[in-house]
């Protein structure tokens, strides 16, 4: 039977879940303007990174560390990122209201944004607030109850708690989290103008929820609609005109759209203001000089390198467990989106070749493993079996093809500490070799 910590205000765990249970209908839209300062501040270049820091600087003006001034153009004043391995963020919106304050609360929104400072390239990856997974101290519930968790145990923890819980369901490390609130979006919008948006189909629901714990009926038809901050929130927060997976896609498409407004040349005037009002609704655990060396990094990612990735229906299913209704993903599936996001771009440049071995007696283990990385993009011109039987899994580079071999590691499920680097001329058309032991996990045919 699962334990539960002690929650530590004397509540009982029902009635924390009741609450939970009523605000679930309440989403925070918030997301977005944090979402978009960091996509938009990757991508937009020089000018756009400059406002940001100065926005930054005046924020943090109270503490005292070094701050030099910024003005445009002059990138050498910001203190350089140091670090050579891939930074990883949690941005959490909040499901939120204003008289809700101070109470434990979901995480309507998840996304993970992810920067690389060698490939200079950034992705992002959003998690559907309903998925199952297992949440340290807790067992298996639905990943937006992480944040309220934590909060719950003790005010300040749910990003903590949340955090765990991502790194644990993805098997990558998370290094920040940004946390917003429900100010600020209407604001955003309109401070680049509205956003223009090609909707696909109509959206029309009779239940959307205002903030007088009221409803009422949002209709946007299909076809080309400029939106501004009211009509694009009603867009992106909407859950009854389709699936939690739709919402997550009408909010990258706002996300997007927003993004190519503000950097629009007769729009960047407008940003200061859209990123002050921002600024004051988010906390994070990023210092400033972090902040400032993220930004510099930032300037150097080309836009063609961000990759931006959700789990769509064909990997979801849904599931009742005890009267709850959820989604699952399989193992295999949230490897490959994992690989896509935080490794894809590094891989596709060193276009690898792999050869797979079968190092037991399981009949069909290569062939499931050479599928399972074909189907993730890779090219895997020779399968086999090995001259003698492995108890652990082997990657063995011989091009010194670093991302590659730790993509494999990830997507199969071993140790890093399973790549080996060496030089083989017998292996010459084959840049990394994979040996599969008895501690493979896939599935095979029979």
């Amino acid at each position: 039977m699962r334990q539960h910590r002690d929650l530590g205000r004397e509540r009982p765990r029902r009635e924390i879940e009741g609450r939970a249970r009523r605000n679930r209908q309440k989403l925070s839209p918030a997301f977005l303007s944090i979402t978009t300062l960091f996509v938009v501040f990757i991508a937009g270049g020089l000018y756009f990174g400059c406002v940001f820091i100065n926005s930054v600087t005046t924020m943090f003006a109270w503490i005292p560390v070094p701050r030099p001034p910024v003005p445009i153009g002059q990138w050498d004043n910001l203190p350089a990122w140091k670090g050579t391995e891939r930074i990883n963020i949690l941005l959490l919106g909040l499901d939120q209201r204003p008289d809700e304050r101070g109470q434990p609360t979901r995480s309507d929104t998840i996304i993970v944004l992810t920067i690389d400072p060698v490939a200079k390239s950034a992705g992002m990856l959003s998690i559907p607030r309903d998925l199952l997974v297992s949440i340290p101290g807790y067992g298996e519930e639905k990943i937006n109850t992480a944040h309220f968790f934590g909060e719950a145990e003790r005010k300040g923890s749910g990003p903590l708690l949340a955090k765990q819980t991502v790194q644990n369901f993805l098997g990558v490390p998370i290094h920040y989290y940004a946390r917003i609130d429900f100010q600020g979006f209407e604001q955003l919008i309109n401070a680049v103008g509205g956003v223009t948006i090609d909707v696909p189909r109509p959206l029309k629901d009779d239940e959307y929820p205002t903030e007088n714990y009221g409803i009422q009926r949002v209709y946007v038809p299909a076809g080309i609609q400029h939106m501004d901050g009211r009509l694009a929130l009603q867009y992106a927060r909407s859950r009854h005109a389709d699936s939690d997976l739709g919402r997550v896609a009408r909010q990258r498409a706002v996300l997007m759209a927003a993004r190519q407004q503000a950097l629009r040349l007769d729009l960047l005037p407008r940003l200061p203001g859209m990123l002050n009002t921002l600024l004051q609704s988010f906390q994070t655990d990023l210092s400033p000089s972090d902040l400032l060396g993220l930004a510099r990094l930032a300037k150097d990612v080309d836009t063609s390198s961000i990759v931006s990735a959700a789990f769509d229906e064909t990997m979801v299913r849904d599931v009742n467990r005890n009267g709850m209704a959820a989604l699952t993903v399989q193992r295999e599936d949230v490897a490959k989106v994992v690989n896509q996001v935080f490794y894809g771009y590094r891989v596709k440049r060193e276009e690898a070749n792999i050869e797979v071995q079968n190092g037991t007696d399981r009949a069909g283990l290569a062939a499931s493993a050479a599928a399972l990385l074909k189907d993730a993009g890779y090219s895997v011109p020779r399968v086999g079996n090995a001259s003698s039987d492995y108890k652990d899994t082997m990657i063995i580079d011989y091009s010194g093809k670093k991302a590659t071999s730790d993509a494999i590691a990830n997507l199969l499920k071993v140790s890093p500490k399973s790549i080996r680097s060496m030089s083989s001329q017998d292996k010459s058309d084959v840049d990394i070799l994979v040996i599969l032991g008895l501690d493979a996990q896939l599935r095979t045919a029979n």
